[in-house]
């Protein structure tokens, strides 16, 4: 998501978490998301932190681009 009016609808974000899940990607790969802070993209947000769950994904969203990549790097 890049910030502008676009709000991802719940099927996409269910086909990315399996996407994710079917990629075989190590144990212990990890993602971050910078997501804006509007409303509409806060519903999109509260469905995919869901399907990250549900997924077992290790993921967390950050306000900032800056605060994401301090955490993947840890």
């Amino acid at each position: 998501m890049d910030g502008s009016d676009v709000r991802a609808d719940n099927i996409a974000l269910v086909g990315y978490g399996e996407t994710l899940t079917q990629a075989g990607l190590p144990a212990d790969f990890r993602h971050a998301h910078v997501w804006p802070k509007d409303a509409h993209t806060r519903m999109s947000l509260d469905m995919w932190k869901t399907v990250e769950k549900n997924q077992g994904h290790a993921a967390r969203v950050f306000g900032d681009r800056e605060s994401a990549i301090e955490w993947l790097s840890a």
